[in-house]
């Protein structure tokens, strides 16, 4: 019975009985008594009636409510029965006010640490992140304690060393003064969508057989290259090259054999060259390297290591193909100012190296400007060779 029922069924009774009272004194009656009795026990017997109606109400209501919480309970088992079979997920819980955490198995798969380890350590997390993805991640769950909800790939390192890719995806839980008392969210583990992202990319810009950029990557880097050289007024060189007597180790040694020298060729490149240059394949025997900011003296030094590395005799298996590179080189402003001009030009110095009887280095003049070329543009090779790609 609330406190208001109380107070009214009180003043009920005291009326009654000074009301009674009054009369009793005035009359001297005792039916005035009998009838206070009667009323004052019928006010009693209602009362209780009305009590133990409420309590029966709230008894009916603790069992439905003990009912509906144990259904809840052992649904809430069988959820966590059923996540705890997913190995590449792990759904979790955290009580910012009690500081319950809660963690379906599949982290024990995921992290490759033990399942009651990850319970009890909650900073265990730290210790696994890549040390590139630490700051990115701490800056996700501070968005996430201010009430923010937050998603971002990372990557972790297992014990066993292995590092793999994950989702981490959290979601905060607010009372109705607006703070953050839980958060929920998932961890997954995305490793084999990244591996396959990372060879899709590869096919698309780098070379299958020497892991070298392809045409597509060369004429995204070229423009950017060249405008970079436009804006800060700095030089650019494009360096052609192209091997001498490869055609002839396909024809007597066989194809698998010319294989394994364009990788040799492509790692003596790269050993050549410094790590800022860019090294590209555009087909067959035919190679591209891009210098910025790169001083004409500086270039002939690098073109002269690359042909004395290149023609270093070679050694594959029981076999010794021989090849020599003929070098062409054009510079930016002064031998071109687009990238199609930049590569024919080279393209043109080279052939020019050829003409000079190979394994030489020539850099564009203007009295190479009219030679011949067999081939077709360098620029025009690559676009046709990207429309060919897409439409098979």
């Amino acid at each position: 019975m609330n406190r208001s029922n109380v107070v009214k069924i009180t003043a009920i009774l005291l009326f009654t009985i000074v009301l009674l009272a009054h009369n009793y004194i005035l009359v001297n009656s005792l039916q005035a008594i009998t009838v206070m009795i009667i009323l004052v026990g019928a006010i009693s017997i209602w009362s209780f009636a009305h009590l133990y109606q409420k309590t029966s109400k709230k008894a009916a209501l603790y069992e439905l409510t003990k009912k509906e919480l144990e259904t809840i309970n052992e649904e809430r088992r069988l959820i966590e029965v059923a996540l705890d079979t997913v190995n590449d997920i792990a759904v979790f819980s955290y009580s910012t006010e009690t500081g319950d955490f809660y963690i379906s198995k599949g982290i024990e798969h995921i992290y490759g640490y033990p399942y009651r380890e990850i319970r009890e350590d909650l900073n265990l997390w730290k210790l696994i992140v890549h040390p590139e993805d630490i700051e990115e991640i701490e800056r996700k769950i501070g968005q996430l304690t201010t009430g923010t909800a937050t998603s971002t790939e990372l990557r972790i390192i297992r014990p066993d060393g292995e590092m793999r890719w994950i989702i981490y995806r959290g979601t905060p839980i607010k009372n109705n003064f607006g703070h953050v008392i839980s958060i929920t969210g998932e961890i997954i583990d995305i490793t084999e969508r990244k591996m396959l992202e990372m060879k899709l990319k590869q096919l698309a810009f780098f070379d299958e057989l020497t892991d070298l950029a392809n045409r597509t990557l060369l004429e995204r880097h070229l423009k950017k290259a060249l405008s970079r050289s436009r804006r800060l007024s700095h030089p650019l060189a494009v360096m052609f090259i192209d091997l001498d007597g490869f055609k002839k180790v396909n024809d007597t040694m066989g194809h698998e054999t010319g294989d394994l020298l364009l990788k040799e060729v492509a790692i003596r490149l790269k050993n050549s060259v410094r790590d800022e240059d860019f090294i590209a394949r555009l087909g067959g025997d035919e190679f591209i390297i891009l210098f910025e900011e790169t001083k004409r003296e500086d270039i002939q030094d690098i073109a002269q290591r690359v042909l004395t590395n290149v023609s270093f005799p070679y050694l594959l298996g029981d076999k010794q193909p021989k090849v020599t590179p003929s070098i062409g080189i054009a510079m930016y402003p002064e031998d071109g100012e687009d990238e199609e001009t930049l590569l024919n030009n080279a393209d043109k110095a080279m052939y020019y190296a050829k003409s000079k009887g190979k394994n030489n280095i020539q850099f564009y003049m203007e009295e190479i400007r009219d030679l011949p070329v067999k081939k077709k543009g360098v620029l025009k090779k690559i676009f046709q060779q990207l429309q060919t790609n897409f439409s098979k």
